[in-house]
């Protein structure tokens, strides 16, 4: 019996120190499990926080592109306005080219034709002049060389009013009255340069 006793206590010993065993044993791979689970939490937790990280740099990427996407059209956009404009520009340079030769042109017209008439102008004046040295009547020869009549009483008379005759006998040989008044004018240069 007290072997029977003894052997039991030895067995229940024996399971105690098994129980002991596999506690511990459980233990320790609960808390390797533990270290094992929480290392891998934070790999994933790294993982995420890259695909986070990595998302983020994405999306700036593609609103980069997009704003480069929109910068280029806008800048296409300019490029083909200032091509626009420019061309409209040399148009307006060509048209004012134009129009500065053109009024170049007519201010020489206009400086040309002012010293003409003040060429006329003044022969007129120098001929007028002679002309009443000379005594003529400047107001006769207007009439004869217009095909008037010149009276004292009315003054010039159109030859289309009145009798047709008076017009008719108005009505002077102008190429002789020329040639007169060259040849009276001459007559008093050729006095004059010999006084």
């Amino acid at each position: 019996m007290e072997s029977v006793t003894s052997e039991y206590a030895k067995l229940q010993e024996s399971i105690n120190d098994l129980g002991i065993m596999i506690s511990g044993s459980l233990e320790r791979q609960r808390e390797e499990m533990q270290r094992s689970h929480k290392s891998q939490l934070r790999k994933a937790q790294i993982e995420v926080d890259n695909l986070r990280l990595e998302k983020t740099r994405l999306e700036e990427s593609i609103a980069k592109n997009e704003r480069a996407c929109l910068l280029e059209k806008e800048r296409d956009w300019y490029k083909k306005e200032a091509l626009h404009l420019d061309k409209v520009l040399q148009q307006i340079k060509a048209k004012h080219k134009d129009v500065t030769d053109k009024f170049d042109e007519c201010e020489q017209d206009r400086s040309f034709l002012k010293e003409q008439v003040e060429k006329v102008t003044n022969q007129n004046w120098i001929m007028e002049k002679k002309l009443k040295a000379l005594g003529v009547d400047l107001k006769i020869l207007f009439a004869e060389t217009t095909n008037q009549r010149y009276t004292a009483e009315h003054g010039i008379i159109d030859p289309g009013y009145g009798d047709e005759n008076d017009a008719h006998n108005a009505q002077p040989e102008t190429d002789f009255l020329n040639e007169d008044i060259h040849h009276k004018v001459k007559e008093a240069d050729d006095k004059k340069y010999e006084a």
